[in-house]
Formats: C-alpha cells, sequence, structure tokens
C-alpha cells in the first residue's frame, strides 16, 4: 500500500539535507504509522469502499489529476471521499500524512558532495540569508518557467516568496507550489484562468480541491449579472443552468516542503528552521515538479 521512493534506495539518498536517521524516522517509521492508522480507521468506518480502494490494484478514475504514483493516487482517492464527511477525519488525516510527505521526500535530490549539515544558534536568526545559490536550482523546461513568470513575476520572485511562506510556518504544515486547473468540457475557455500557486498548509492539510463547484460562464456571467440587476430581476434556478454550467476547479499539487518541526529539529536543531528550509528548497529536483504539470 504504501508508495515507493527509489531515491531512497540510492547510497547518496537525500545527502545535505537528511541525516540518515532522520529520513527514516519521517518517512519509513513515519509512513508505516500512518499507514497501520488508516487501515484501523477504514476498518471501523460505514463506508465500504476505503477498504476496497486501499485492497485494490487498479488505479482510481475519480480524480481530476494523476500522481504518476498508483498508491498515492488510490490514497489521494481516500482522501477526496474523506473530506466530505468529518466522521471520518482520522481516514483523512493518516491518508494525506502519506500523501503529503510523498510529495516532498518524492522531489528532492542530494545536495552537492561535501555538504554538511550543521546545527543553528540563535546568532544564526541574525544572518542575512543568501538565496544565490538556491536560485541557480532552477529548471529548463521553458514551458514551465513561463508559468511562474506569468504567476509570480519572475523565478527569483517565486523562490524569495516560496521560502517566505515555508519560513512564516508556526508548527506543522507545508508550503505548497500548485498548479490551480479547471474540469470542464470547453476547457480552453478557462486557460487564462489557470495559474500557479503558493499555498500553505497546517497539520494534515491537503492543497488539493476536489468538491469546489462554481458558476463556470466567465465570459458573460457579470454581463448577465449586470443586466439582470438592473432590471430587478433574479435568475431562477432553471434559468441559471441554461446559461451557465457546473465546473470544477482542482489544485494540482507540483511539489510540497514540510515545515513541521520533525522534519528539522533532529539535525538542525531548535533554531534551524530558516536554514533547514532554505537547504529544502535547494534540493528539489524540478525536473520532477515539471513532469506532474498536466
Amino acid at each position: 500500500m504504501l508508495p515507493r521512493l527509489p531515491r531512497l534506495a540510492e547510497s547518496a539518498r537525500l545527502r545535505g539535507l537528511f541525516s540518515p536517521s532522520t529520513l527514516d524516522a519521517i518517512w519509513e517509521d513515519a509512513t508505516k504509522h500512518s499507514s497501520e492508522r488508516l487501515s484501523a480507521a477504514a476498518e471501523a468506518s460505514n463506508n465500504l469502499e476505503y477498504t476496497a480502494t486501499l485492497n485494490s490494484t487498479t488505479v482510481p478514475t475519480n480524480l481530476p489529476f494523476s500522481s504518476s504514483n498508483p498508491a498515492i493516487d488510490r490514497l489521494l482517492s481516500i482522501s477526496k471521499i474523506a473530506a466530505t464527511n468529518h466522521i471520518d477525519a482520522p481516514v483523512f488525516s493518516s491518508a494525506n500524512d502519506i500523501i503529503n510527505r510523498y510529495y516532498f521526500l518524492s522531489s528532492l535530490k542530494p545536495l552537492a558532495a561535501g555538504s554538511l549539515i550543521n546545527v543553528s544558534t540563535k546568532n544564526s536568526l541574525l544572518e542575512t540569508p543568501d538565496y544565490s545559490e538556491i536560485v541557480l536550482n532552477k529548471p529548463y523546461n521553458e514551458d514551465f518557467i513561463a508559468k511562474i513568470n506569468q504567476s509570480f513575476g519572475s523565478w527569483e520572485e517565486f523562490v524569495n516568496l516560496f521560502i517566505a511562506s515555508a519560513k512564516s510556518i508556526n508548527g506543522n504544515g507545508y508550503t505548497w507550489l500548485v498548479h490551480r486547473g479547471v474540469n470542464s468540457k470547453e476547457k480552453s475557455s478557462f486557460k487564462e484562468i489557470e495559474r500557479l500557486a503558493i499555498v500553505n498548509t497546517y497539520n494534515n492539510g491537503t492543497p488539493t480541491e476536489f468538491l469546489s463547484k462554481q458558476v463556470s460562464d466567465a465570459k458573460n456571467h457579470n454581463q448577465i449579472f449586470s443586466e439582470k440587476n438592473s432590471e430587478g430581476d433574479v435568475l431562477s434556478v432553471e434559468a441559471a443552468q441554461e446559461r451557465s454550467e457546473l465546473f470544477s476547479h482542482y489544485s494540482n499539487p507540483l511539489v510540497g516542503v514540510a515545515v513541521s518541526p520533525e522534519f528539522y529539529l533532529r539535525d538542525y536543531g531548535a533554531f534551524g528552521k530558516d536554514k533547514y528550509v532554505e537547504n529544502a528548497v535547494k534540493a528539489i529536483d524540478w525536473d520532477i515538479v515539471v513532469s506532474r504539470l498536466k
């Protein structure tokens, strides 16, 4: 049931970002625990679909996007169902814990040979951060860079905002780069409103938006509203349905950076969150991130 992370089997693993013992704790140990909690919560639930999905070997068809990992897609499907029922919060939380860790750790590469992990002192909080090496870790995909520029202004502005967002999290959470897309029969009509975005989530929250339904006739909705408002009329449900269609808005996670203390305390110390975040962003493998943008 648990997804595999091939890079963790390599000799370098995630050199320069995590020590081997920390990496084992935040992936092997943590996901095993969450998997056990998920199985127990699924069996205790009245919804038989959870257990069926966990035991399935097929890829779910109820998702607006695919992670390209069948095990994660099954967990995303479970999370989608559990999100509609607060009684199934343990299912939702356990599934998302594994999903979030996967999107973070599977997106990383080892830092340069000789990179050391040092415990930070309180004096490090007074140092001026230097993002020059982080900015150099830039993807070569021109379409992706164009989307970054469209959404954030420039690659440098994106890097600064992404790091600042991660450092702003207090407690347990993730900072995400997501692709906000639209599912519609007339998808081309909504290309102009699709964007990349930075999102912070807390605890075992998820950036995915499965159930957001909105009036989608973006081209003439404002005109219709103005005309009807001036006439003093209110559209009936039937008329509104005739004039517009429902579409689903979703956020496809491209990469998440974990900022919970369990990820940095062992290696970086109590004052090491900022340095850890900088190292984590420096270690992102943007080729993997770009491959998720579909």
